[in-house]
């Protein structure tokens, strides 16, 4: 028994979100540098994965919201999504390293007709 000044609440809290982004449980995957999270390619094969996320999100936010410290660590360009936020090719250095530096190569220098293919990006 105690009086809960938001101590036992956030670590609760923390220990749900810890729970919940294991990638163990198929709903998130670890990125390719394996520093980040982000939703599992394979989340669907999980029953009712779409409500669960719905849900997952109501807890985060709320846990922002309350300005609750969490371990969590999601990848740039989920976070992006997430905000509405414009993506870049640098934000797909998290998920595909290899394809980002390809695409930030091309990017900066000339390749025209030697490829054989052009490549716009605003």
């Amino acid at each position: 028994m105690g009086i809960d000044y938001g101590g036992i609440t956030r670590e609760w809290a923390a220990q749900v979100i810890k729970q919940i982004t294991n990638p163990n449980l198929g709903l998130f995957q670890l990125s390719a540098n394996e520093l980040c999270l982000q939703p599992s390619k394979l989340s669907y094969l999980v029953p009712n994965h779409l409500d669960i996320f719905y849900r997952i999100g109501i807890f985060i936010g709320k846990a922002l919201k309350e300005g609750w410290l969490m371990e969590i660590n999601f990848t740039k360009s989920f976070l992006k999504h997430i905000l509405g936020a414009t993506l870049y090719v640098e934000d797909l250095e998290d998920i595909e390293p290899y394809t980002a530096k390809g695409l930030l190569w091309i990017l900066e220098n000339e390749v025209g007709d030697e490829l054989g293919f052009s490549f716009t990006y605003e």
